[in-house]
């Protein structure tokens, strides 16, 4: 096998085999996403236990520990052990408060105001598909650049704030922390390949030639 697939991201490699080629000389077969796919995070339950009753807690242990000691003789260890845990899962949803945290905001610079004048601007094209009428294409055109220049001013604003330091901020990292907690949670990855330019060449190419595919 002669050719070789190199890729900085796996994770968009579905499928990798070797077919039947010419010869001796099998083909590499590379099914790959262009681009990556986007991993939502379901809302899921998270224990506030700052928050817990503690003594509660230890009170249903207490009550759990005797009523161990009075079946330990009568039952097997499989129930003894489900005892165990659904006791123990009645304590923490009873004594141990939780919140519910969701997927991460996908537009936290978007405020009250935008997302009206958002839905103002969906209800313009629904309008506007519905008549076909040219005076509601305008409309709907003002909108949709007033929505987008809005957009793009918060949120510049919105990464200004980040890397800007505030007067609540503990120390001088605080705002580079905001900053790269901000880059972390874009979750985005590089797609293609990048044009490797030897030296014999270099300089001798238009700026242009120097890019990603």
């Amino acid at each position: 096998m002669l050719d070789l697939i190199i890729t900085s991201q796996p994770s968009q490699i579905n499928r990798t085999q070797t077919l039947p080629g010419i010869a001796d000389h099998d083909v590499v077969y590379t099914e790959l996403d262009i681009r990556p796919t986007k991993r939502v995070q379901t809302p899921r339950q998270v224990p506030l236990y700052h928050k817990a009753d503690w003594t509660s807690f230890r009170d249903s242990v207490s009550a759990l520990a005797d009523n161990i000691a009075e079946h330990e003789s009568t039952q097997s260890v499989e129930e003894l052990w489900q005892l165990i845990v659904d006791n123990l899962h009645t304590g923490i949803q009873s004594f141990i408060p939780h919140k519910t945290l969701k997927g991460k905001a996908s537009c936290p610079w978007t405020t009250k105001d935008l997302a009206k004048k958002i839905r103002r601007r969906d209800k313009a094209y629904a309008r506007c598909r519905r008549s076909g009428r040219m005076e509601d294409q305008g409309k709907f055109q003002t909108f949709k650049k007033e929505i987008q220049r809005e957009l793009r001013r918060a949120y510049w604003n919105y990464v200004e704030e980040l890397v800007t330091p505030q007067d609540t901020d503990s120390n001088s990292f605080s705002s580079m922390k905001r900053f790269w907690k901000f880059i972390k949670y874009k979750a985005t990855d590089f797609n293609g390949c990048v044009i490797w330019v030897f030296p014999p060449y270099r300089g001798k190419l238009r700026p242009f030639h120097y890019r990603g595919i």
